[in-house]
């Protein structure tokens, strides 16, 4: 594989793992806000500041050929490899 379609599946992949984390905090933030507010959580315990990040399993969303799930296509040209 060439440096620029590495290049290119590192920044997809960056991008795909900044949605990933969006919606993932997105999720944890309101239940976490819910929980403080409630006077009978709060009162006795501490504040948990995981993000809950490390318990999601992220293995399925990067691109990588080793996966098989990469092709580089040109409908222009009429070539293609995966």
């Amino acid at each position: 594989m060439s440096l620029q379609f590495g290049i290119l599946l590192l920044q997809v992949n960056a991008v795909m793992g900044e949605l990933f984390a969006s919606e993932v905090l997105g999720r944890i933030v309101p239940e976490k806000s819910q929980s403080q507010v409630d006077p009978d959580k709060s009162s006795t315990s501490l504040y948990d500041w995981s993000t809950g990040l490390e318990d999601e399993d992220d293995s399925h969303l990067y691109f990588s050929p080793d996966q098989g799930n990469v092709i580089f296509a040109s409908a222009v040209d009429g070539w293609g490899f995966g």
